[in-house]
């Protein structure tokens, strides 16, 4: 079973393939930097982001991202505010 360091080397010497792990472990950490950045904005800001996304609308903030990764986005801040039980106080 191949550790976690490995797998973010090049698939075989020489090659830019990456192993998919490491695909993924780029793609959260662009997701987990783009929900800590929104999240920085303050709850109301978060909840009127989340309104947007689930609206269909683009974030100029997420436009460098992948559908799928604004996805991810989306589900993180969601599953981030569902601690605060509908209230924000800022």
């Amino acid at each position: 079973m191949p550790n976690q360091l490995n797998a973010l080397l090049p698939v075989t010497a020489g090659s830019s393939e990456f192993s998919p792990l490491a695909v993924t472990a780029i793609r959260q950490s662009r997701v987990d930097q783009c929900v800590e950045r929104l999240c920085y904005e303050g709850c109301r800001k978060v909840r009127e982001y989340i309104r947007a996304l689930q609206s269909g609308e683009q974030l100029p903030a997420l436009a460098h991202l992948k559908p799928l990764e604004v996805n991810a986005v989306l589900g993180e801040l969601k599953s981030i505010m569902a601690a605060y039980n509908g209230s924000c106080r800022a």
